[in-house]
């Protein structure tokens, strides 16, 4: 088994995206895949009013469309010094609009530069 986890952010705050990266590179964090990404309500809000109740419309769309999605393939003992950066820049997650931040642990990697 491995002993690197997939740190995967979806950050809801765009900009603060480069001083995310620049902090995280900042505290030995020099890999990540940066996506751009579109959560559900997102995507429905662009439907037409024939997919969503037009009056249900305005609870459900978000004030922007588009997230940018962030992957990093961490040692264990880096996960938590990322989660501090995040913190850090992106200030407490569970305030709406912010963002969604998990760890899988992984089985294998393959392909994975080591920057340490």
């Amino acid at each position: 088994m491995s002993d690197k986890i997939m740190l995967v952010l979806i950050l809801e705050k765009e900009e603060f995206l480069d001083e995310l990266l620049i902090n995280l590179n900042d505290h030995g964090i020099k890999s990540a895949t940066v996506t751009n990404s579109t959560g559900m309500m997102g995507h429905l809000s662009s439907l037409g009013d024939e997919q969503i109740i037009s009056t249900l419309r305005p609870l459900f769309t978000p004030s922007h469309t588009e997230n940018k999605t962030i992957f990093m393939i961490l040692n264990e003992e880096k996960v938590e010094i990322a989660r501090k950066t995040i913190r850090n820049v992106l200030g407490d997650l569970s305030e709406p609009e912010t963002g969604i931040l998990f760890g899988v642990p992984l089985l294998f990697t393959e392909g994975i530069r080591d920057y340490n």
